[in-house]
């Protein structure tokens, strides 16, 4: 019985040491294995994404990598490839979970749903179209390290106001980017007092872009925002110094590139514009310009930031076994715990910290990546540096941020993108920003009009259903309120539901109860102007009743 013991003793000595020796190789093996994170962006052109990157790269393996690993970047340059190519072969590569990019908007639509679909991470530094939050939110496997362009049109419209401007033009590219600044441009100019004499887009490249300045131009606004790349930036500058008007021209971003300068030669002085930044107070790009000798580029600050968050979510994946990527993301970004920095001394505390299972409070080169709490996706602010070409180089004259956040503690909250830009707007002002003297109010009526035909603009007739019922409980009668809808949701071919239209899953069928005044094919503009001057014809029969004492929604 003794002998039976010692060997069954022994046994379980050899299986403990086995088990021991194991772990201590799959150690070693482990902390010899690189973290590798792909790269999907231009590697040629303008703008200088693998400078940051490799600072990035450098500065977290001088600090011991994570846990030992070193971090390896897997280039795939878009400026001389098929994105999508190169994309998929980065899919194909089991070792890389997480990837840097795509820069632009219309290869986040393109690509996220792939992506998604492998259960692998996008960040990207540069993708600001307003639209990519509410598209890709809550799904885990999208983000970006700067805002949506709904903040830079409203930092833009500050700078204008402050300088007491009151009427400007817009002209922007007819793109997933320029989109955001055609839809949010009129309400945060509505309520800043600023009148929009002009709101046109025009196609990248096009042969008619001088005739769109020339319209814009027509209407007599102090401003002209244009909003484009630089070729087409060349353009506009040009067409607007030829015709001597006192039109004062404003850029966004894409246009802020040596490329602009390039091209207009001694006609780029004094252009200006805006582009997202460094956070001023992180030094970062102090520290960039000692040293690489010149100035970070744009967006060089979110680049470097996208490389740490997605080094830091590597940390996250070595310390929580089997924690599914997306939560890992969350658990970096929305960390509270000791504030650490985007420099070695912090990124060593970060990693320490994760690796411990603790979640610090991350900030980086362009700020304090706060992230929208309920979709992700989105900073929650963004630095803008409003610049001026002088001597052949982009000066800034001053950095705003998109939103006034407390240093002390995580502000919390949404990311202004993750609105529609009516809901926007009450975030702005919460006074009317001009206006006549009100008079007695003598009565109330309502206009509500979902003119959006077809399945896939289901919501717009549904939130056009909603708006009619908030006022109907609200005690506003039926013959107050003027319905338009086209209507054609609830007989869809596509709708399971026959009959039906919700706002919310599993909500109140909104239709059966709506007094819709006007369907169909008389949804148009046409009508809309009669109802609101009170023309009525025999297409037009029910109209606006109103006075000077009428209060109109």
């Amino acid at each position: 019985m003794i002998a039976i013991n010692r060997k069954l003793c022994w046994v379980v000595v050899f299986l403990i040491l086995g088990l021991v020796l194991a772990g201590a190789g799959y150690t070693m093996i482990h902390t010899a294995t690189p973290v590798r994170i792909g790269v999907l962006l231009p590697l040629t052109g303008d703008l200088d994404f693998r400078e940051p990157l490799e600072w990035a790269k450098d500065t977290i393996n001088c600090e011991g990598g994570i846990g030992g690993r070193q971090v390896e970047l897997v280039y795939k340059d878009t400026g001389t490839g098929n994105p999508e190519q190169l994309a998929q072969e980065l899919l194909d590569d089991d070792s890389i979970r997480i990837v840097i990019g795509p820069d632009t908007s219309d290869l986040v639509y393109t690509l996220a749903p792939r992506f998604t679909e492998k259960k692998k991470v996008l960040i990207s530094p540069t993708a600001t179209s307003g639209d990519i939050i509410r598209a890709f939110g809550r799904s885990g496997y999208v983000w970006r390290t700067t805002q949506g362009d709904a903040a830079q049109v409203k930092t833009i419209l500050t700078i204008l106001k402050e300088r007491g401007v009151t009427r400007v033009a817009l002209l922007c590219e007819n793109s997933t980017y320029g989109k955001t600044f055609y839809d949010w441009t009129g309400f945060f100019a509505t309520e800043y007092g600023i009148d929009v004499t002009y709101i046109g887009q025009f196609e990248p490249g096009s042969a008619t872009l001088d005739a769109d300045v020339e319209a814009a131009l027509d209407t007599s606004p102090e401003y002209l925002i244009a909003v484009s790349f630089a070729d087409d930036a060349a353009t506009i500058q040009k067409t607007v110094a030829r015709s001597k008007k006192p039109v004062r021209l404003f850029f966004t971003d894409a246009a802020a590139t040596p490329q602009l300068v390039q091209l207009l030669g001694p006609d780029a002085e004094g252009i200006e514009g805006t582009n997202p930044t460094a956070d001023p107070h992180s030094l970062f790009i102090e520290n960039y310009t000692a040293k690489f000798g010149h100035a970070p580029e744009n967006y060089a600050a979110p680049t470097y930031d996208a490389l740490l968050i997605a080094a830091l979510v590597s940390a996250r994946q070595d310390a929580v076994f089997f924690e599914p990527l997306p939560d890992s993301v969350r658990k970096v970004v929305y960390g509270d715990g000791v504030v650490t920095g985007w420099d070695g001394p912090g990124i060593r505390t970060a990693v320490r910290e994760i690796l411990a299972g603790r979640l610090p409070w991350i900030t980086g080169a362009s700020g304090g990546l706060e992230f929208d709490e309920d979709l992700g996706v989105d900073q929650i602010y963004t630095y803008y540096s409003h610049w001026i070409v002088q001597n052949g180089t982009f000066t800034s004259l001053k950095t705003f941020s998109s939103e006034d956040v407390s240093a002390n503690g995580k502000s919390g909250g949404a990311s202004v993108g993750a609105s529609t830009p009516s809901a926007g707007l009450m975030t702005v002002s919460s006074s009317p920003a001009s206006g006549l003297p009100r008079g007695p109010r003598t009565g109330f009526s309502a206009v509500i009009a979902g003119p959006s035909s077809g399945w896939r603009n289901y919501r717009h007739q549904a939130d056009a259903l909603t708006v009619y019922h908030l006022l109907r409980s609200a005690g506003v009668s039926d013959d107050r309120i003027i319905l338009m809808v086209y209507d054609d949701v609830p007989t869809a071919q596509e709708n399971p539901l026959k009959g039906d239209i919700h706002n919310v899953p599993k909500g109140t069928n909104l239709r059966p109860s709506a007094a819709i005044d006007y369907t169909g094919s008389s949804v148009s503009a046409a009508t809309l102007r009669n109802v609101l001057t009170g023309t009525r014809t025999e297409a037009t029969p029910v109209v606006l009743e109103s006075d000077a004492g009428t209060d109109v929604f």
